[in-house]
């Protein structure tokens, strides 16, 4: 086991940095998984796999792996948000995923 911490810059070499995000894709998986069972909350994420060939590439993968899931969450937040707030928010889920890729764009 390490007992240092990783520098928080990117891993240069590819197969290495996929390694690094699905290892840790799943870790954090897990722990959502482990809150929501533990704490009895609805939770979802949504992540986008690094750029390049490969089955990550471009295309979101969910947590919970139904879509329809992770929808009814999205659309529960921002109908709480929207309540609490009072200012126009995206619709459904696909406005969530652009709103969403453009910030991780910036």
């Amino acid at each position: 086991m390490r007992n240092h911490k990783l520098p928080m810059e990117l891993i240069a070499d590819k197969k290495s940095r996929f390694r690094a995000f699905k290892t840790r894709e799943m870790g954090i998986k897990k722990k959502i998984s482990e809150l929501c069972t533990l704490c009895d909350v609805k939770a979802c994420m949504i992540v986008y796999g690094p750029d390049g060939d490969g089955p990550c590439s471009s295309q979101p993968r969910f947590w919970p792996e139904n879509p329809y899931e992770v929808e009814c969450i999205i659309e529960q937040y921002m109908e709480k948000r929207k309540k609490e707030s009072g200012k126009r928010s995206p619709s459904n889920l696909s406005d969530v995923l652009q709103i969403g890729k453009k910030r991780a764009e910036i």
